[in-house]
C-alpha cells in the first residue's frame, strides 16, 4: 500500500516520508513504516503458518492484484466488490486498530484511577443514590436468597431489602475507603495485562478471517469510483488507518475500523499521491481531505513529499483518539452554597411592623437585610414580612388550633409560608423580639443571630418560589394517603431549612454558627430524639396508624430540620457537619452519624437539582429518610397499591432492625 507514496527509490527499496506528530519528519524504507517484529504471531519453530504468513500470502496472491487494478483506472466507476475487498480488510490489520483500542481502554483506565479518590464520583458512576438505577437492588436481592430468605413474607423481604440498601448508602465512603488499595492494586494490574489481552483478541479476530463478511457486505452496497486529483499541486497523504468514513448521524469523518456500518455514507481512501478510492454517492471536497486524513491518524501520516503544508497538517494527527475518551462519571457535584446576591433591589415589599418609632427603625434594617441577601427575581416571589408580637396567637390563627409546644418553638426561629393570591409567594413571619434584635443598639451576637434568622427564611421563601415556578401543584394539594403526605411535608420543611441556611451567609460573621446557634439545633436534635420513643409507646395504647402518623410529624420535622440546618450551615461554609463536633458526637451516640451524613449530601443534591423538579417525586429520596428514622422505632410503610400499608413491629422486630442499620 505505502509503496505507491514513493519519494525516492535506493535500489531496490522503496523510501517514503513519514510525519509524526512535533517530530520532523523522516525519509525511510517502507518496510520499516509501522512495522512491528511478530506483531501478528508467535514465532513457532519450523511452522510456516502463521497468521503473519497467512495475511502475507493473501496479500501477495489476491490484494496487491486488485490494488495495481484499481490504480490503473485513472478516474471512473470500480467494482464494489474489489473496493469492499481492500478496504476490509487493509483497515482491520493495521496498528491503528490496535493502538486505538488501547488508548481507549488507557483513557477509561486514567478516568477511574483519578475516582478512586473520589467517593462521591463513584456513588455517581456506580449509580448508588440514583432512584433510576436497579443494579444495587438486584444484587441485594439475589444476595437475601442466597442466604435462605426467600421464606419471608413480601412485605418483610420488601422492608429489608429497603434498609439494606438504604445502610450501604450510607457506609458507602467508608466501605469504598477501606476498599481504595485493592481497587487501585487491581487496576494496575489490569493495565498490565491489557495490551496482551487487546493484541491477542485482534490476533484471534484476524485468525478467524482476514476479511469481515460484515464489513465487506456494508462496504459492498456502496456504489465505488476512483477520483483523480482535482488539481495538479494536490498530493494526497496516507493516513495510518488506512481509511475514513462518515455516517448521516455525525457528518464527521472517522477512521473507517471505529465505525458502526448501519449508515455508513461515504468512505474514502487515497489509492495514490494522485487518487481517492471513494464509496458513496457525496461528493468529498479534496481541499480538506489531508486534513480529516492526519486527524484520523493515530501515530503517522505518509507521504510523496516534504512541505509546509505537509506539516501542518501533520499537527492534526491523533485527534480523533483524543477525543475518543470515555466520560465514566460526570463532573462530581459542587453545590452552589449562595443564591444570588443582590444587583437591584424592589420596594414594593410589604413590612408589617409597630406603628411606632422602633417599628420604623425595624424596618428600615429588615429592608437591609433583603437588600443584601436576595436579587429582584426572588424579591418578587415573597409577598411580606410580617412581625408578629404574638407568636402563639399568630400560629393559632394560622392552624385554627392551639399549636403544641414543639410547633411555637419551632416558629420562634421565623415561619416562611406559602401564600396564594394571584399566584403563590411566601409571608415570613418573625417575631417583635427578634426583629428588634436587629437594631444598631442591640448586643453584636443578638444582631448577628436575627440577622441570620432573617436571611434564613429568605433563604426558605427562595425554596418555595422555586417550587411554585417549577411545580406549583405540591403547594396545592396533599399527597393521596396521610402517610405519604406526612413524608412529604417533613422532607419539604427539611429541605427549606437547608436552603435557608444556605443563604445565611453574612459578612458581618465570622462564622455561620457560633457555640450558642449549635447548641439550640443540637437542642431541637436532641428533642426529636427523645420523643419518638414516645410516638411508639403511644400507639401501644391507641393502636391507631393514622394517629402514629400523626404523632410521628413533629419528632421527625424536629429533628430533620436539625439536621437540615446544620448541613446547610456546614455547605455555605464549604465544610462538613463533623465541623460541628457537638451535634456530630450525639448522632453517633445514637448510631445516626452516618445516616446524618448521607442526608447533607441528599439534600445537596435535591437543592442542586431545583431547576429540574418536576413532581411530588422529586422529594422521595428526602421522604425515605424520615422513613428511615422511623425504622429504628420499629415503624414502616408499604406500598399496597396506591395505599400504604403501616407496620409497628415488636421489640424483638426492633432489635433486629437496629443489628441491620448498624452493620
Amino acid at each position: 500500500m505505502q509503496r505507491a507514496f514513493e519519494a525516492k527509490r535506493t535500489g531496490l527499496k522503496t523510501q517514503v516520508y513519514v510525519y509524526h506528530k512535533d517530530r520532523p519528519p523522516y525519509l525511510t524504507s517502507t518496510e520499516g513504516v509501522g512495522a512491528q517484529r511478530d506483531f501478528y504471531s508467535t514465532p513457532e519453530p519450523h511452522s510456516k503458518d502463521t497468521l503473519d504468513d497467512r495475511i502475507t500470502d493473501f496479500e501477495l496472491d489476491e490484494l496487491n492484484e486488485v490494488l495495481i487494478g484499481l490504480r490503473a483506472i485513472k478516474h471512473g466507476p470500480v467494482d464494489p466488490g474489489k473496493a469492499a475487498l481492500i478496504i476490509a480488510h487493509l483497515t482491520v490489520r493495521t496498528a491503528h486498530l490496535r493502538g486505538t483500542l488501547q488508548s481507549l481502554v488507557q483513557s477509561a483506565a486514567d478516568q477511574m484511577g483519578a475516582i478512586v479518590d473520589e467517593p462521591e464520583s463513584v456513588r455517581k458512576f456506580i449509580g448508588i443514590d440514583s432512584s433510576s438505577d436497579t443494579r444495587l437492588q438486584e444484587e441485594i436481592k439475589s444476595s437475601l436468597s442466597a442466604v435462605g430468605l426467600d421464606s419471608l413474607s413480601q412485605d418483610d423481604r420488601f422492608t429489608i431489602e429497603r434498609m439494606i440498601a438504604f445502610r450501604l448508602r450510607e457506609r458507602f465512603d467508608v466501605l469504598f475507603e477501606n476498599a481504595t488499595g485493592a481497587v487501585k492494586t487491581e487496576l494496575t494490574a489490569m493495565m498490565g495485562r491489557m495490551p496482551d489481552t487487546i493484541a491477542q483478541t485482534h490476533k484471534r479476530s484476524l485468525s478467524e478471517s482476514l476479511v469481515s463478511n460484515v464489513r465487506f457486505q456494508a462496504l459492498e452496497k456502496l456504489q465505488w469510483r476512483v477520483v483523480a486529483a482535482d488539481t495538479s499541486e494536490r498530493c494526497f497523504i496516507l493516513p495510518d488507518c488506512v481509511a475514513i468514513g462518515c455516517t448521516n448521524a455525525t457528518g464527521d469523518f472517522l477512521p473507517f475500523a471505529m465505525m458502526g456500518f448501519e449508515d455508513i455514507t461515504t468512505v474514502v481512501m487515497p489509492l495514490s499521491p494522485r487518487q481517492l478510492l471513494v464509496g458513496g454517492l457525496n461528493e468529498v471536497p479534496q481541499e480538506n481531505l489531508n486534513g480529516y486524513f492526519a486527524d484520523c491518524s493515530l501515530n503517522f501520516v505518509i507521504s510523496s513529499r516534504q512541505g509546509d503544508d505537509v506539516a501542518q497538517h501533520a499537527q492534526r494527527i491523533g485527534h480523533f483518539a483524543a477525543g475518543m475518551n470515555i466520560n465514566l462519571p460526570e463532573d462530581g457535584f459542587e453545590p452552589n452554597p449562595e443564591p444570588v446576591l443582590a444587583a437591584h433591589f424592589e420596594a414594593g415589599l410589604h413590612i408589617q411592623v409597630p406603628p411606632d418609632k422602633t417599628g420604623r427603625a425595624v424596618k428600615r434594617e429588615i429592608l437591609a437585610v433583603v437588600r443584601e441577601t436576595v436579587d429582584a427575581p426572588v424579591l418578587s416571589t415573597i409577598e411580606s414580612v410580617i412581625v408578629t408580637p404574638d407568636m402563639r396567637a399568630t400560629l393559632q390563627s394560622l392552624m385554627q388550633r392551639m399549636p403544641s409546644d414543639l410547633e411555637l418553638r419551632t416558629a420562634e426561629a421565623g415561619l416562611a409560608l406559602p401564600i396564594r393570591s394571584a399566584r403563590w409567594q411566601s409571608r415570613i413571619i418573625i417575631t417583635r423580639r427578634m426583629a428588634e434584635a436587629l437594631l444598631p443598639n442591640t448586643e453584636s451576637d443578638k444582631r448577628r443571630l436575627a440577622r441570620r434568622v432573617i436571611r434564613i427564611n429568605l433563604g426558605r421563601a427562595l425554596y418555595l418560589g422555586c417550587w411554585a415556578r417549577q411545580y406549583p401543584a405540591i403547594l396545592e394539594h396533599p399527597q393521596p394517603t396521610l402517610w405519604r403526605d406526612m413524608l412529604c411535608k417533613v422532607a419539604f420543611g427539611a429541605a427549606s431549612q437547608y436552603a435557608g441556611a444556605l443563604a445565611s451567609r453574612d459578612g458581618m460573621a465570622p462564622r455561620l454558627l457560633d457555640d450558642e446557634a449549635q447548641d439550640e439545633l443540637v437542642s431541637g436534635l436532641r428533642l426529636g430524639l427523645s420523643l419518638l420513643p414516645h410516638v411508639r409507646a403511644a400507639y401501644s395504647v391507641h393502636q391507631d396508624v393514622d394517629q402514629l402518623t400523626r404523632d410521628a410529624a413533629g419528632p421527625l420535622e424536629a429533628l430533620l430540620n436539625a439536621v437540615a440546618a446544620l448541613a446547610g450551615f456546614a455547605a455555605a461554609e464549604q465544610g462538613t457537619l463533623n465541623d460541628y463536633p457537638k451535634a456530630a458526637i450525639d448522632l453517633a451516640k445514637v448510631g445516626l452519624l452516618d445516616w446524618a451524613i448521607l442526608f447533607a449530601k441528599d439534600l445537596a443534591r435535591h437543592y442542586e437539582q431545583r431547576a429540574y423538579w418536576s413532581s411530588a417525586a422529586d422529594l422521595n429520596q428526602l421522604a425515605e429518610h424520615a422513613e428511615r428514622i422511623l425504622w429504628t422505632i420499629g415503624v414502616s410503610g408499604i406500598p399496597f397499591g396506591e395505599l400504604y400499608k403501616i407496620q409497628v413491629g415488636d421489640e424483638d422486630r426492633v432489635a433486629f432492625v437496629g443489628r441491620i442499620l448498624s452493620q
